[in-house]
């Protein structure tokens, strides 16, 4: 107990000599940084053309309960872009490009009735009939 008393003490003293301030110091404040003149700032030789290549995982978040994932499901891009810098504000540009991008949703023992007649995307559950080892549902993006 003695030990205890002994270091809220201790804890307490510190504290009440970090609130001290050294009154003998002027308050001269710091001189304040240069604002650098980003006008004068060469960009000149960088680059105008830019390759992506974007790799990903896919998931549903909120998928319904009876649909059934398996595996890994994975996505994977590739674009390219060119870089027109404006003539009046060479910091300042405009990217144009294009690229092509696909995900895959792999299923377990579920169907995506893909060709259906309805308005939604209907999955048919085939746990219980003769089926693909695999089912996966892909999806493929031409982006501009």
């Amino acid at each position: 107990m003695k030990k205890l008393y002994f270091v809220l003490i201790a804890l307490a003293a510190v504290n009440i000599g970090f609130a001290q301030s050294d009154s003998s110091r002027s308050n001269i404040p710091a001189p304040a940084k240069k604002k650098k003149d980003w006008s004068k700032v060469d960009i000149g030789n960088r680059p105008n053309d830019h390759f992506l290549v974007q790799i990903g995982f896919d998931g549903w978040s909120q998928k319904p309960d009876s649909i059934r994932l398996k595996g890994v499901s994975r996505s994977l891009g590739v674009y390219f872009m060119l870089d027109f810098p404006f003539k009046t504000d060479p910091r300042f540009s405009v990217g144009l490009g294009a690229g092509i991008s696909g995900s895959s949703i792999y299923f377990d023992n579920m169907e995506a009735q893909v060709a259906g007649t309805g308005n939604k995307l209907v999955f048919k559950d085939v746990a219980d009939t003769n089926h693909f080892k695999k089912n996966k549902l892909t999806t493929a993006y031409l982006e501009a």
